[in-house]
């Protein structure tokens, strides 16, 4: 076991020779992003594996590429899903958001998926012929599975070149009394990584908290403790005809996660809509 005085200075040597180290962009630039919709009462809006299998009739579900913005809003969704999904391709399109440029939103539904825009969509997502979209899950579903990704939120403060772990937020709904000017956060979602840097926090410590940050991304995963992972939870949802579990451990996340910082005032739609009262 390195001692703390020799990791502080490996993490800094790190820095100092490779300073684009911290520079990770909080959006994929190079391939696709699928944003899975759902819940209740604060919709959860999390990055789910870009692939048509994910999909479900009973939620909604954002497609994001540099130059297109699709939204699929399946038929059972509820009203608030329907609301946020709508809220949420606004302000890609306003705010060019997630390194989207498109110009105007292709809306898709399961009656229109062979049509022009629907075939984009397929293609994107890698549907096979005539794949089927799986069926709405039960009517309890959508409020189980937010409390569920919920109990999976992970905060620490960087505090003395460490990563603290924040308890009052440990495995709870997200409010905006985490965050302070002064302090950096690393928040771990499972399929998105933040490290959330203060507008007065130090540049030296904003550094160091991202190799930190790179270090515990590597690491292996575990939410054998938990009711679902966050990493693949859409496998789960709605009616599946072959009854998943999905995967709660493993050796390296999946390739469509990320791992992104986002500085104060300047943060993503898809990071602060994980915050209940963001103004």
């Amino acid at each position: 076991r390195v001692d703390r005085r020799q990791r502080q200075m490996c993490i800094r040597d790190r820095s100092s020779a490779d300073p684009m180290n911290i520079t990770n962009l909080p959006y994929k630039t190079e391939s696709p992003m699928l944003v899975h919709i759902k819940g209740r009462r604060h919709v959860q809006c999390r990055l789910v594996p870009p692939k048509f299998t994910s999909l479900n009739d009973g939620d909604c579900f954002v497609l994001i590429t540099s130059e297109k913005l699709f939204s699929f809003i399946g038929q059972f969704a509820n009203v608030i899903e329907t609301k946020v999904c709508k809220d949420f391709c606004t302000s890609i399109l306003r705010d060019k958001d997630l390194g989207c440029h498109a110009a105007m939103l292709m809306s898709i539904t399961e009656k229109n998926l062979d049509g022009y825009n629907g075939k984009i969509f397929c293609r994107i997502l890698d549907r096979r012929d005539d794949e089927p979209l799986t069926s709405a899950g039960h009517s309890e579903e959508d409020e189980l599975i937010e409390s569920c990704l919920q109990e999976t939120n992970m905060v620490f403060e960087f505090v003395e070149d460490e990563l603290v772990p924040v308890e009052d937020f440990w495995g709870q709904p997200l409010t905006i009394s985490a965050v302070n000017s002064r302090k950096i956060l690393v928040f771990d979602f499972g399929s998105e990584v933040y490290v959330w840097n203060g507008k007065n926090a130090l540049p030296d410590a904003k550094k160091v908290a991202m190799m930190l940050a790179e270090e515990m991304f590597e690491t292996p995963f575990d939410y054998k403790m938990c009711h679902l992972s966050p990493l693949d939870f859409s496998s789960v949802c709605g009616h599946r005809k072959d009854r998943v579990t999905g995967r709660k451990s493993g050796v390296k996340r999946p390739e469509f996660t990320i791992l992104g910082r986002v500085n104060q005032n300047m943060e993503t739609i898809l990071f602060r809509q994980k915050f209940t009262d963001w103004p």
